[in-house]
């Protein structure tokens, strides 16, 4: 591996880029998470929020989602993430 002294500038950048996308990817699920489990004054009952798992589907093969979440009985929710959210 190269030092960063000798690495490319363009390459330097578009890891850094990368690095903040993902540092940006994990706040959005962190604050989405306290949205579905939390009121603003406790955790809501029988809430549960995960950040990634192997889930298998009735087909036998394996999915691996960004994100599960269980809403008080009432609701569930499998997700990606993807970028696009704007910088402002």
């Amino acid at each position: 591996m190269k030092s960063s002294d000798e690495l490319p500038e363009e390459f330097i950048k578009q890891r850094r880029a990368e690095a903040n996308d993902y540092e940006m990817t994990v706040q959005v699920l962190l604050t989405f998470s306290a949205f579905v489990v939390h009121d603003g004054k406790q955790t809501r009952p029988g809430c549960h929020f995960g950040f990634g798992r192997r889930m298998t589907r009735t087909d036998g093969s394996d999915i691996h989602p960004d994100v599960t979440v269980e809403g008080d009985n009432r609701f569930r929710c499998v997700g990606e993430v993807k970028s696009g959210f704007p910088k402002n």
